[in-house]
C-alpha cells in the first residue's frame, strides 16, 4: 500500500512540476528543436522502414543515418504524423511525457532497491528527479 501511494505522489508531483509541458499547446524549446517545425512533411516519411539515409537532416539535401537507435521513436513520430496529429503534440508525445513519467518512476525503483525502504525510494527519487539538472533537459 505504501508503495502505491508514493507512486502517485510522485506522478503528482511530476505533473504539478511539469504542468506547462503538458497543457499548454504551445513548443518549449530553444536551439535546434524549433527545425522540427520546419518542415512537417519529412515526418510523415519516417514511418517506413529503417534505411541508411535520413531526410531531415542535412541542411535539407540529407545526410546518412548514424542514429538508427532513435528509429522507434522516429517510427512513431511518423506515424502519428499519419494520422494527421499536430506536431507539437506529437513531440510532447514521444519526448516530455516519458520525461514527465519515467524519470519519477523509474528513479524511485532504483532508490527503493537500493535503500530497501519506500521512504528513502521516495526521497531519492525527488531528488534525482527534480535537481536542477534534469528539469533543464
Amino acid at each position: 500500500m505504501k508503495n502505491k501511494i508514493a507512486t502517485i505522489i510522485l506522478l503528482a508531483i511530476s505533473i504539478f512540476i511539469h504542468w506547462r509541458w503538458i497543457f499548454i499547446p504551445k513548443l518549449f524549446g530553444a536551439g535546434d528543436f524549433a527545425y522540427f517545425l520546419k518542415f512537417p512533411q519529412t515526418w510523415v516519411e519516417l514511418a517506413t522502414s529503417p534505411g541508411t539515409w535520413d531526410p531531415i537532416w542535412g541542411n535539407g539535401f540529407g545526410t546518412f543515418n548514424v542514429i538508427m537507435f532513435m528509429y522507434p521513436v522516429y517510427f512513431i513520430v511518423g506515424v502519428l504524423s499519419k494520422w494527421g496529429l499536430d506536431l507539437i503534440w506529437i513531440l510532447k508525445l514521444t519526448n516530455f511525457l516519458p520525461l514527465i513519467i519515467l524519470v519519477p518512476l523509474s528513479s524511485y525503483l532504483l532508490a527503493r532497491r537500493v535503500s530497501n525502504s519506500v521512504l528513502g525510494g521516495f526521497v531519492g527519487s525527488v531528488v534525482y528527479s527534480y535537481n536542477a539538472y534534469i528539469l533543464l533537459l
